[in-house]
């Protein structure tokens, strides 16, 4: 009886932890939401009024409680599927950045938010008038609040308690107009969301990190999952502070990056696993390379990434030959007419006045370096010696470049992101000509970036290019350090996936120390 007593408890048990297997990503995401905003209402009223919420306190530690529970049982469960344990640490490590960087604060923030929020309204393409202009109307509190009136977390406690009337519509002149509807299909949602259920603008706000954070996470697990190698050079990318502060916004860079990253994961498992082209895995890849060129012109030299399809055995010459020329054709068109459908928008006022007082002309600068083309070697390399980009890409300064995060953080992410390569047992790398042609790739992806820079946002003839930030190259991160991936050159360690992900979590929480106290002033 006893024996038999003993099977039924074993087989509930096995049964209770298959449930929770399957649903503990879905439950320790709400629970980090609840644990995080709780932590964030505790500390920021403590240092406002000088006392904690017993409400936020209570709600801090039970959630806490159930979020520690799922991600140790995720360590002894899943500790051998790395793509589960990271993202068991970076759900609350992502959320942590979602609610204590403040709404607007990431680079251009005012303005997705503004192109998300008319897309949330059913408008996906701003019109454009008959004298030319090109704006759009939203409510008066996302005109209101922007960086320069929210600008500490005593404010944003103010803001909080205003009532958002979303009838109340204001028009504003948007930089990001003419962005492709496409980036903001997610945050919209939350917008649309907000609306219905008639939230303050803030937590619209929020719900709208929620969506792309929700997108970024996913796009995450099965970037990991399925790369075939250098796992923990993913891994690493994705606790980058500057990865963390633009996936975890309404950004464009949101979308656009979590889905470069699984571009180059699923590419590489088709390649490196010798997978059938089906015409399933072709559209996917398809939408992924016009969507990549569509969304940023200078991000086309990613799509080069198709001509690794040649060296498949597993595919005729006839079905590769059609298949990337096709992918490159279809993405250099798509790409340069959406570009060329861009420039029919007139440039924001802002923009108008800094082009203006710099003398700023994409059609002089054109001619200037086609009657001087061997002047953009040393543009090039001024700009490079000027700027840390490499530290910048890695989250030296985030919000508007002016949060400065502690040197020595940015050089223990550094220093994880280049042993990442060497810290886990790959069972295969790339060859010698696929390596020599992804850093080709990177380089020219890299190079366009400060043209297309130069052109558009540099004075006429200046020594170097303006505008140009460490975040637009996390894209190409993947291609170099792949690179280095070796099948017989590995760190071995016990427990080395979840050390890993401790240490970078745990670096985190320091990089989250440093925002909270830039915006508690």
């Amino acid at each position: 009886m006893r024996k038999l007593l003993h099977s039924f408890l074993l087989e509930d048990y096995e049964n209770i932890r298959k449930i929770i297997q399957k649903i503990a990503f879905p439950i320790e995401f709400v629970l980090a939401l609840f644990c995080v905003y709780s932590f964030y209402e505790m500390v920021v009223g403590k240092a406002i009024v000088g006392s904690y919420s017993f409400v936020s306190l209570g709600i801090f530690f039970l959630s806490l409680l159930g979020l520690l529970y799922l991600i140790l049982f995720q360590c002894k469960y899943e500790k051998e599927k790395i793509e589960k344990l990271t993202i068991s640490f970076l759900i609350p490590i992502s959320i942590f950045y979602l609610f204590f960087m403040l709404p607007t604060y990431v680079p251009d923030e005012n303005a997705h938010i503004w192109k998300a929020y008319e897309i949330s309204t059913g408008k996906w393409v701003t019109k454009i008038e008959e004298d030319g202009t090109a704006n759009s109307y939203v409510p008066e509190f996302f005109e209101k609040n922007q960086v320069y009136t929210i600008g500490n977390y005593r404010n944003l406690e103010k803001i909080k308690q205003e009532k958002t009337d979303y009838q109340n519509l204001t028009l504003v002149d948007s930089p990001a107009k003419a962005y492709p509807t496409v980036l903001y299909c997610f945050s919209s949602i939350g917008f649309a969301l907000a609306r219905t259920f008639h939230l303050n603008g803030v937590f619209a706000i929020y719900l709208a990190r929620i969506c792309n954070t929700i997108v970024f996470l996913l796009f995450s697990y099965y970037s990991i999952k399925i790369i075939p190698f250098g796992k923990k050079v993913l891994v690493t990318l994705f606790f980058l502070p500057m990865t963390l502060q633009q996936c975890t916004s309404i950004s464009a860079d949101s979308l656009m990056n979590s889905v470069s990253f699984f571009y180059i994961a699923y590419t590489l498992s088709i390649i490196m696993e010798n997978k059938k082209l089906t015409l399933k895995r072709m559209l996917l890849f398809g939408i992924m390379s016009v969507l990549l060129a569509v969304s940023k012109i200078a991000y086309c030299p990613l799509v080069g990434i198709v001509f690794l399809f040649i060296s498949m055995k597993n595919s005729n010459k006839r079905t590769k030959g059609i298949f990337i020329s096709t992918v490159l054709v279809l993405s250099a068109i798509l790409a340069v007419g959406y570009y060329a459908f861009m420039q029919q928008y007139p440039a924001a006022e802002s923009a108008k006045v800094y082009m203006e007082a710099n003398h700023v002309e994409p059609s002089e600068q054109i001619q200037h370096i086609l009657k001087n083309p061997t002047s953009m070697i040393p543009v090039f390399i001024e700009s490079i010696n000027q700027d840390g980009y490499l530290r910048s890409m890695l989250g030296s300064h985030l919000g508007w470049l002016n949060i400065e995060i502690s040197s020595s953080y940015i050089t223990l992410f550094l220093v994880f992101l280049v042993l990442a390569p060497f810290m886990e047992k790959n069972e295969m790398e790339l060859k010698k000509s696929h390596k020599i042609w992804l850093l080709f790739l990177a380089l020219a992806t890299y190079w366009l970036v400060f043209l297309a820079l130069y052109i558009t946002w540099t004075p006429v003839g200046n020594v170097r290019a303006l505008g140009v930030q460490g975040r637009y190259f996390l894209p190409i991160v993947p291609f170099v350090f792949l690179c280095f991936c070796k099948k017989n050159q590995y760190i071995s360690y016990k427990h080395m996936n979840l050390l890993w992900l401790l240490a970078l979590s745990f670096l985190n929480l320091f990089v989250i120390r440093d925002i909270y106290q830039f915006f508690i002033g």
